[in-house]
């Protein structure tokens, strides 16, 4: 494996973790780290893909990106207590790197937002922040299909809800590695 520089690692800004023994390692996804899994995932949708199938691989691989430490020690830094926090944290990475994205969302609910008003029972695109706060005030539900959609995530071209819990639930990615 390449030497991992401060170039190709991911940042630490913004996300924090708490490792086991309790420090903790605040991080973001740069372009090159985006790169990087892209290359080692053949694709951020493998690598959500991987988050699921492999989860404490897949987090201890951020780890060893992140802190630049070899894959073996980032393996021993991982606390399976925080599995569901870890895979959140990744999730919400992954959103603030990539741009937003068009969805479409049904309203469910008549709500007003930035001037911007939403009426029930009708189909609307919005960029995936303003979808995310959408679904989550329970105004709006996500459409199956979407076809421009963010890797991995639950509703396609939705950030956020990007990744399943081990258990194989969606959880929502407010936290974020």
């Amino acid at each position: 494996m390449s030497e991992i520089t401060d170039a190709t690692r991911l940042l630490g800004r913004g996300q924090q973790i708490t490792l086991a023994g309790g420090a903790t390692h605040e991080v973001r996804f740069t372009n090159r780290s985006l790169v990087r899994i892209e290359d080692d995932y053949d694709g951020l949708e493998d690598f959500a893909a991987a988050v699921q199938r492999k989860p404490f691989r897949t987090v201890a691989y951020v780890i060893h990106l992140t802190l630049g430490v070899p894959l073996e020690s980032a393996i021993d830094m991982v606390d399976t207590r925080r599995m569901k926090e870890y895979i959140d944290t990744i999730g919400s990475a992954l959103e603030a790197a990539l741009p937003d994205q068009p969805v479409k969302v049904r309203i469910v609910q008549n709500h007003e937002i930035g001037g911007d008003r939403y009426r029930a029972g009708t189909v609307v695109e919005v960029v995936s922040g303003r979808a995310r706060h959408l679904v989550e005030a329970r105004v709006a539900e996500f459409i199956q299909g979407n076809q421009k959609a963010t890797p991995g995530s639950e509703s396609p071209g939705v950030a956020s809800s990007a990744l399943l819990s081990p258990a194989g639930t969606s959880t929502p990615n407010d936290s974020g590695i």
